[in-house]
């Protein structure tokens, strides 16, 4: 290949790059449109996160907060949470980053997001002690809230929660089973980003009419 044809060559990559962060854009603009944040933006800092609280009846009782899994979002709640506000106040939440939180840069360590939900529950002056329901991942930020604040924790309900040790002292297969984790993740971060994921998303999508195989 010449000299002409690699800037051309290049030239196209970079066409064809940017086309797709502006087909990501709009589409994730078109997102937020059609399906708009079904809770309350609290800032904390800099940083505002998707509360959604159902304030349940007017009978006195502790509030119920649910802590989604890894990768989870508020909507993995919702069926639960609903009955539960019928007899308490009820919220669920997405961690920075998830759902229609903002993106934070600070690191995603258990205690900074223990940090992040007490100050999430302080503005939404959510009374206090509460039932922390935690699943999976969850757990572990449910367990570091109820040992740092005991005061502020009325009771703990864990869904399938990981095991402490193995993240604290994770073996060495599972630390490598992280690492895939995380690289993968990093890929379809950078996937999504470019608007790959959502074009091939949509490409999946039957026409309107058609009927699905």
């Amino acid at each position: 290949m010449g000299g002409l044809g690699l800037i051309a060559a290049l030239g196209l990559f970079v066409l064809i790059f940017l086309a797709g962060i502006l087909y990501q854009e709009r589409g994730a603009a078109s997102d937020l449109r059609r399906y708009p944040p079904p809770g309350r933006m609290i800032d904390i800092g800099g940083v505002r996160l998707h509360a959604d609280l159902m304030p349940g009846p007017a009978v006195a009782a502790p509030p119920v907060i649910f802590e989604a899994g890894i990768a989870a979002t508020s909507l993995s709640w919702r069926l639960v949470q609903t009955e539960v506000a019928k007899f308490a106040p009820a919220m669920s939440y997405d961690r920075g980053g998830l759902g229609w939180s903002d993106a934070t840069p600070k690191p995603r360590e258990v205690r900074q997001l223990t940090g992040e939900l007490r100050a999430l529950l302080e503005r939404a002056a959510i009374g206090a002690p509460r039932v922390l329901v935690a699943h999976s991942f969850g757990g572990l930020i449910a367990l570091d809230y109820a040992a740092r604040f005991p005061e502020e924790v009325a009771g703990l309900v864990l869904v399938d929660p990981v095991g402490v040790a193995e993240w604290a002292h994770p073996s060495s297969a599972h630390r490598a089973m992280l690492r895939r984790g995380i690289f993968l993740a990093q890929c379809g971060e950078a996937l999504a980003r470019i608007g790959v994921a959502r074009f091939a998303l949509n490409r999946r999508r039957p026409a309107r009419g058609a009927r699905p195989n």
